[in-house]
């Protein structure tokens, strides 16, 4: 073996041209693929962690049945149980939403938009859509008959801040129920879908309009190290024990951003293999 290794070693050198010039490719390759790998997987990262402050959280309680149609009928008094859940050691906090389709209308135009009732002050801290806000404040512009709303809607429903609009949803009974708010902040997502149907307004005058005023969708629940989802989770699910709850991860609660991050992720794989093959050739 070691007369192999002597012979082999002296046959590296025989050409030390071609040897650097291969040893450089190799190095090459492999240094674009784990920084390419790197920047993937912080990229994800980012995306995860918008998503899930803006959307499910880490972990999310709704119930049992809502997530494959997401019926809007389907609401539950929160109670204590957010504060039982951001008692938990490694929960950062536990974000009660919810979400009711309904119309904005002015004086002069009219849209279809999403209607999140949150509490101000938790999401002024964890929504990243409240860093964006061009007018208002993220806590005193969503409380009581004020709401915030996207910019993009504002200007196709050719409102101005301070001004008043109507927005009517439907009620858990069937029934049409409409509200008056005034436009207390604005926001600018460079979301186009977020920019035209996000209206933001606490959660107990939205509550009201369709049910209890304690009533919510879901409990969006941001954990301390997203790797803890494993240890709290039954936690979780001893608090919600015997109701009609259910708790999930945010992949399961969000399964177009998983489904696009593996996406993409199996198409940088390829690229990986293919400048792999290229050296090897």
């Amino acid at each position: 073996m070691t007369e192999l290794t002597k012979l082999a070693w002296r046959n590296l050198w025989r050409n030390r041209r071609r040897t650097l010039i291969t040893l450089a490719a190799v190095a090459l390759s492999v240094m674009l693929v784990q920084a390419f790998h790197n920047l993937s997987f912080g990229v994800y990262r980012e995306m995860i962690n918008a998503g899930v402050r803006a959307g499910s959280g880490h972990l999310a309680v709704y119930h049992r049945n809502y997530l494959p149609d997401q019926d809007e009928k389907l609401l539950w008094p929160a109670g204590d149980l957010p504060q039982r859940i951001a008692a938990i050691p490694g929960v950062v906090a536990a974000l009660p939403r919810l979400y009711l389709a309904g119309l904005a209308q002015s004086s002069r135009e009219s849209r279809g938009i999403v209607l999140t009732g949150v509490d101000p002050e938790l999401e002024a801290r964890f929504n990243p859509f409240l860093r964006h806000m061009v007018r208002g404040d993220p806590v005193e512009g969503a409380r009581g008959h004020r709401v915030i709303v996207g910019e993009r809607l504002l200007r196709e429903l050719k409102l101005r801040p301070g001004q008043k609009l109507v927005i009517t949803v439907q009620s858990r009974d069937g029934e049409l129920r409409s509200e008056l708010f005034r436009i207390g902040g604005v926001v600018r997502t460079h979301l186009r879908e977020v920019d035209r149907t996000l209206v933001m307004a606490e959660r107990h005058v939205v509550a009201g309009l369709s049910a209890d005023r304690d009533a919510v969708h879901t409990l969006s629940i941001l954990l301390a190290n997203p790797k803890d989802d494993r240890r709290i989770g039954p936690r979780i699910e001893n608090l919600i024990a015997g109701s009609d709850l259910r708790l999930v991860s945010w992949d399961e609660a969000m399964p177009n951003l998983a489904n696009a991050i593996r996406l993409d992720y199996a198409s940088q794989k390829f690229i990986f293999v293919i400048i792999l093959l290229i050296v090897t050739i």
